[in-house]
Parts: C-alpha cells; structure tokens; sequence
C-alpha cells in the first residue's frame, strides 16, 4: 500500500511546532502509543495568545525551493560557523538570549535549530518526528530549517510529502498567517492538498493522546482582551472522530458554559482567568491551581500530569472535570486530527487554505481602553470604600 507522509505545522503561538506524520500501512494495525523518553519537547502552559497586526505571508513554489537554500545556509558549518556542532550542547535550545545585533540573533538561531533533537511518537502505523520550541516573534525564521531537519532525520523528501496540515486558529493573527502561508507555498510547489486543523481541536486532541479516557473535552484558550476562543467537543468512538458540540466562538470567561458530565478543560484560560470561568450556565470549574504551572512547563507530552480538580462544583448529576493544561497547540495532534481529515477527504487547494481567526479585531480602541480602565477604577473604589465601612449590620428582627 501507498505510504502516508504528512507535514503538521502550528505557529498560533509563541512556539514554532512542526511534526511529520508517517504512516506504514503494511505494519501491525495494534494501536501502542509511546513518546520516548528524555526527549526535549518543551511545551510552556503559559502560553501568551499575542494579538498581532496582520503581515502578508509568501505564497508559490518559491517558498517550497526557498526550503533547500535556508535550511543549507542555516546549519553548514563551512557557511555558518554557528553552527558548528562543536560548541556547547548544553545550551538550551528553547531559550533565545538577547542579541547586539541582527546577526548575532540569525547565529544564534542557526545553532540552537542544528543542536535541536526532535521528539519521536508511535501509535500501531503511525510515527512521528516533531520538534515543539519557544521562538516568541521570529517562528517564520525557525520554521522552513525545522521541516528540513524532520526529512532529514526520517530519511525523507520534501517530494515524498502526500499532503500539509496546518493549525488554522484561532490563535496569533501573525502566527496564523506564517503557518497558512508556508502550508500554502509547499503545497503548491508538491502539488498536495492542504489540511486545516482548527488549534482547539488540537487541544482536544492533544488532551486525548495524553489521557485516552478524555472523551468530552472542553477547548478554552486565551484571545487576549479579556476573553476566550473556546470549542466544546465529543469523542465518537463509532466514527473514530471529534463531533463538535459547540464550533470555535469568541465570549468572555464568564459565559462559557461547562459541560454537565465528567469532561477535560485543554487549553490555557483556566490558568489565565481561573474563577472567571466558574459562572458558566451550568456552574462550572471552582479554581484552577496556577501555582503548579511553573513544574509542568519542562515536562514532555507523555509526563507532563493531566490534573483533576478538587473543587469542581457542577450541577447533578455530579460531574467531575478534570483541567489538562499541557493540552495546548501542538504540531503533534495537529498531524494526528490531520491523518484522520486527510482519510476522509477533508482538505482544500492550496488557494483556499485561510486562517480561522475567529475574532477579527485585532486591538481594542483608545476610547475602549480609557473606558475599560475608568471602570476597572470605579470598581477598585468601591472595593475600597466597602473595606472602610466594614461589615453590613445585621437586620433587626
């Protein structure tokens, strides 16, 4: 049978996140799903959702051939001394020091992408190769020399690809763009179809692949402004496929509503908004520890812990939520949900792959602003003002 070579991008955050998707379809079917250990697969539960202005991205075959000369430029030591495999590998390659200069910031680079090891999963037919690092601003420089390195370390060829998938939002107005446009220019020059996958989709299949009994999941990510993108999602065991209960919509914390069976929260807003989430239609989650972030931000997708909330007071029958932070936009089950749409027929042309922003207000106004923060002081007055006077008397009876 024919082999299944699909490319996964996401850069709806301040991560740049490519997998590459292969399935041998003469291999045993029994599904083992494992990630090897002692990879460096970073993925940060405080994700910063920026909001930013929208930047024209390149289409045509001239990106797919712009893939060669980059990534040759980028880790030749006879072309870039920085990256000389000699130098220090102990230097973390998720992390991006301030440089004097554009240069220092392009060798930079150039090092911490040839000393990068990518991660390995396997299920049954399906490997994946993916790399996952934090690029803040600069995931368009990280991204071309990242997809050459998976082909490389599988033995591939961009020519082998059979078709893109790509996180589609909503997330990052830049981000979106730099992944829809790379998506759009590969696939041109392979002449492959494109898949998009909405990032809340990937958050709820990511929280599957980590915890296979989350099969109610509730996607909530943070869209800056005080509000959230959200997506409520079931688990079809009989069509082995996601159902979406509620598609990908824009609201403040406080008017999402929870599910009333035992459910998974991905994404970040619990742990950006926490209590504000807690005045859906039908009650919902009660807290949502923050403090325990930090120790999961180092933690690869197969240890990083699926947390169950202590206090989740949701109507009868009681319902137990469980809060799954590391289930956040990821190249990894933006290749797995991928697989699954490209079977099924669900890709587009190159040309009409677009972003899905969900919102398309970039930034609140001036006017917005000063409003938002008169009212944010009137109440802090009358929290004051409440302090001083103290107590309400009892009423006499």
């Amino acid at each position: 049978m024919k082999r299944i070579v699909l490319l996964a991008l996401d850069t709806s955050t301040e991560f740049c996140s490519v997998a590459l998707l292969v399935v041998d379809q003469t291999t045993d079917p029994a599904v083992d799903s494992t990630v090897e250990p002692g990879v460096d697969s970073v993925i940060d539960p405080a994700v910063d959702f920026a909001v930013d202005p929208i930047v024209d991205s390149a289409l045509g075959p001239t990106l797919y051939q712009a893939v060669e000369s980059t990534v040759a430029r980028a880790v030749d030591p006879t072309v870039n001394p920085a990256a000389d495999p000699t130098v220090d590998p102990t230097v973390d390659p998720t992390v991006y020091p301030t440089a004097d200069s554009a240069a220092d910031s392009a060798a930079g680079l150039a090092h911490r992408s040839a000393r990068r090891a990518a991660a390995h999963y396997a299920s049954g037919q399906i490997q994946v190769w993916f790399t996952h690092e934090s690029t803040g601003p600069v995931s368009s420089t990280r991204l071309l020399p990242a997809i050459r390195e998976l082909f490389d370390l599988a033995g591939l060829k961009l020519a082998d690809c059979s078709a893109v998938a790509f996180g589609s939002g909503p997330g990052s107005f830049t981000g979106l763009r730099t992944a829809t446009g790379v998506a759009q220019g590969l696939a041109f020059g392979l002449s492959v179809p494109v898949v998009p996958i909405s990032t809340l989709l990937a958050c709820a299949e990511f929280a599957r692949t980590r915890d296979p009994s989350a099969t109610r999941v509730l996607a909530a990510l943070d869209a800056r402004m005080s509000e959230a993108y959200w997506a409520d999602y079931l688990w079809d065991e009989a069509a082995d496929e996601w159902v979406a209960l509620q598609p990908a919509s824009l609201d403040v914390p406080e008017a999402i509503p929870m599910p009333n069976e035992p459910f998974t929260l991905a994404g970040n807003a619990a742990a950006v908004f926490g209590e504000r989430m807690a005045t859906g239609e039908t009650d919902g989650l009660r807290g949502s520890e923050q403090s325990e972030q930090s120790e999961q931000s180092t933690a690869t997708p197969s240890t990083q812990p699926v947390r169950t909330a202590q206090t989740c007071d949701l109507s009868e029958p009681r319902a137990l939520c469980r809060i799954d932070f590391g289930a956040l936009p990821h190249a990894l089950p933006v290749a797995l949900a991928g697989l699954r749409a490209l079977r099924a027929g669900r890709t587009v042309a190159p040309d009409q792959a677009a972003p899905e922003y969900v919102r398309n207000k970039v930034a609140q106004t001036t006017a917005e602003r000063m409003q938002a923060r008169a009212e944010k002081d009137a109440a802090a007055k009358l929290d004051r003002q409440a302090e001083r006077a103290g107590p309400a008397p009892e009423p006499i009876r």
